[in-house]
């Protein structure tokens, strides 16, 4: 489905609302240019990419740097991570550990349609279920599983 730029940049200002004030590298504010067409990652896409270091503005920088990716301000609701907008509409987040407990980690959060079924047939084969279904206000639902050693994620838009 194709979105029209004025009906994309609305959505999106809904979506993601920390993006606004946000200038990227070919003059938008608020979303890139080539989110308009494609806002929402599909179903089991990557819509978030979280790194957890204990040195977030050390990463931040270094993308900055080497990629020319542009960050947002620290984002309360998401831990204080840093985001940046990809062009497949997804984000990837820096952010420090939110308790000394928190090691280093870099977890993904595939968008599903519904997380509770999600989280379910995960446990059902044989996946730990790290944080159930918490609501992260305005942004939606997220839900981690540890299988394998790995910890992924799990995100259901509003």
């Amino acid at each position: 489905m194709k979105i029209t730029p004025i009906i994309g940049l609305l959505v999106a200002s809904l979506i993601f609302p920390a993006c606004q004030g946000i200038v990227t590298s070919d003059g938008h504010e608020g979303v890139p240019s080539d989110l308009e067409a494609n806002l929402i990652v599909p179903e089991h896409g990557i819509h978030y990419l979280e790194l957890v270091t204990t040195e977030p503005q050390v990463l931040r920088d270094f993308y900055s740097k080497a990629y020319g990716w542009e960050f947002s301000e620290a984002t309360p609701e998401l831990g204080g991570a840093y985001f940046a907008f990809m062009s497949n509409g997804s984000l990837w987040a820096i952010r420090g550990p939110m308790r000394e407990s928190e090691a280093p980690v870099i977890r993904t959060y595939l968008r599903v349609h519904d997380i509770e079924s999600a989280m379910k047939d995960a446990e059902e084969l044989g996946a730990l279920i790290a944080l159930g279904p918490m609501e992260i206000p305005g942004r939606g639902i997220i839900a981690i599983y540890i299988l394998g050693g790995i910890e992924q994620g799990l995100w259901q838009i509003p």
